[in-house]
């Protein structure tokens, strides 16, 4: 026995669904658009602005921004994106397309409708009644003509397009000064979105890694100082410093460029008359148009030993008497014994007598150990000798170390003379 198949016949969309699919499609894209637009225009005045600030923190004033005009160029990039939010909020996010825009948009870019779209948005929109044989003639117009419309060419896009392209010209603008320019743009970009920290308006010329920076050194010592030149190298770079009794004020130190490495420049800090530094010293660099920041020595004693006494006692041969003296200077007979007797300003940890061959720092020849009491009270002897070849130490000074490794930069040296 045969059965006729159930043939199933394909499922057409009338004509007032597939209008309602076109026009709310095109709502979504009229949406789409002005959120991009939106967006676009944001862009646009944030990085124009971006741009302005920098370009005013770079050429207008000589010191830079100063702290109000910097929390104004905050608020007014901060301001820009409040009011896109605001925008976006009140038009992009709470209103919505009406189908009577849509309509109108879609005739507007197509004359074959005759506003017949329009008018059945119109009629669905106000609920008015109307026969069916008008409707129906309304929606086959309508639909036909749909059929024949690409809805993503209807919507007009020429405001978007034109801010697209303002948008792309300020970008290559902001970009392009930004990698040219002979200042740092990112320097200018983070003064004006952190008003509330401390910093210098960016320079040609940029002063980085500055040594020691600030710190704490002995007493009397001579600071080195060094840093690196950026940018515009100008032909002189300064380093200036001042003492905290204003005895000293802006004392210039030439840098000189270090063979060693490439834009390292250094110099020394070495107090008043070379004698080192012995106060709170405040100190900075200047090299073209950058000058760095402030930075402050603070000073630390350094252990200083005083000689108490020495005691000097000759050879048992010449029967004579030792004796005592309070001066440095040693002038006496070879095999002479010798007793010093010293106290520090500071306790210490190591303490011993350094020998010289010369009244030369750098002719150290030996050293004798002093034994420590009391933290502060050094003592030692040692036996005056001549050697085989007829030499024997000229200077000695007495050098010593704290418990955090200061020392005296310059220990006076005394002069030694054995004689025969």
């Amino acid at each position: 026995m045969s059965h006729a198949e159930e043939v199933k016949q394909p499922k057409y969309v009338d004509f007032a669904e597939y209008i309602l699919f076109q026009v709310r499609r095109t709502q979504s894209l009229i949406r789409q658009a002005d959120l991009w637009q939106l967006l676009i225009t944001s862009v646009c005045a944030i990085s124009f602005l971006m741009l302005l600030w920098i370009l005013l923190d770079h050429w207008a004033f000589s010191a830079g921004l100063s702290s109000p005009l910097r929390w104004l160029g905050f608020f007014s990039l901060v301001g820009s994106l409040a009011y896109a939010g605001y925008v976006y909020y009140r038009d992009g996010g709470r209103r919505s397309v009406t189908s009577l825009y849509a309509a109108k948009t879609l005739e507007t870019s197509q004359q074959d409708f005759q506003n017949s779209l329009f008018t059945l948005m119109d009629l669905d929109y106000h609920g008015k009644p109307t026969s069916s044989y008008i409707r129906g003639s309304l929606e086959k117009r309508a639909a036909l003509t749909l059929n024949n419309l690409d809805v993503e060419e209807a919507i007009d896009r020429q405001a978007l397009l034109h801010r697209l392209y303002v948008l792309i010209a300020v970008v290559v603008v902001l970009f392009g000064y930004a990698s040219l320019g002979p200042k740092s743009s990112l320097d200018s970009i983070l003064r004006v979105l952190l008003p509330w920290t401390a910093s210098t308006a960016p320079t040609q010329t940029r002063l980085v890694n500055i040594l020691p920076g600030s710190a704490v050194v002995t007493t009397g010592a001579h600071v080195e100082v060094s840093v690196y030149v950026e940018g515009k190298v100008p032909d002189n770079v300064w380093l200036k410093y001042a003492t905290a009794d204003r005895r000293i004020v802006d004392e210039q130190v030439s840098l000189t460029e270090s063979g060693d490495d490439l834009g390292k420049y250094t110099g020394v800090i070495t107090g008043e008359n070379g004698r080192g530094i012995d106060q709170t010293t405040t100190y900075w660099i200047e090299a073209g148009d950058a000058r760095s920041s402030e930075y402050v020595l603070t000073i630390k004693p350094a252990p200083v030993a005083v000689i108490n006494s020495l005691v000097i006692t000759p050879p048992a041969y010449t029967e004579r008497p030792s004796y005592r003296q309070t001066e440095g200077t040693i002038d006496a007979l070879e095999g002479s014994e010798v007793t010093l007797t010293a106290q520090t300003n500071i306790p210490v940890e190591k303490a011993w007598i350094q020998l010289y061959e010369a009244d030369d720092p750098a002719s150290r020849s030996g050293q004798l150990p002093l034994e420590i009491a009391e933290q502060t009270r050094l003592e030692g002897n040692w036996k005056l000798l001549i050697s085989d070849e007829g030499t024997y130490p000229h200077y000695y000074s007495i050098e010593c170390e704290s418990a955090e490794g200061a020392r005296d930069p310059a220990p006076p040296r005394h002069p030694i003379l054995i004689r025969p």
